[in-house]
């Protein structure tokens, strides 16, 4: 996959989600969250993590995580044709942006990060 690949689907998911994949009792954000509703939250990272490769020991990891080989997630990116060299510090940016950013500052960062990444950008629809 390449970044404007991952970019185009993550803020595609995050726009559909319309929120943060954040635990309300403990403030903590994860790759995954299944709501007491049954609905399954994920963040920016998670939703590129393939069903098959997603493990429980994953949450916690920050973005600094992502970066290091050893790190379940990055294997996890890497086996999922994710880890060009550039997209490494983009998934740690948008997964910043989804952890420490509110929802309505979103689209903003999207943008900001299209043109630091040099991607194309598209308006919500």
């Amino acid at each position: 996959m390449e970044i404007q690949e991952a970019y185009d689907t993550m803020v595609g998911h995050l726009r559909v989600q319309g929120k943060a994949a954040t635990d309300t009792e403990t403030e903590m954000c994860h790759y995954r969250l299944v709501e007491d509703s049954g609905n399954v939250l994920m963040c920016a990272v998670g939703v590129l993590i393939p069903d098959e490769l997603y493990d429980d020991t994953m949450e916690g990891k920050s973005a600094e995580d992502i970066l290091s080989e050893n790190a379940r997630v990055y294997d996890a990116l890497s086996l999922s044709d994710c880890n060009d060299d550039n997209a490494m510090l983009f998934y740690a940016d948008m997964q910043f942006l989804h952890d420490n950013h509110d929802t309505s500052d979103w689209e903003e960062m999207f943008k900001a990060f299209a043109e630091k990444f040099d991607l194309v950008y598209k308006e919500a629809s």
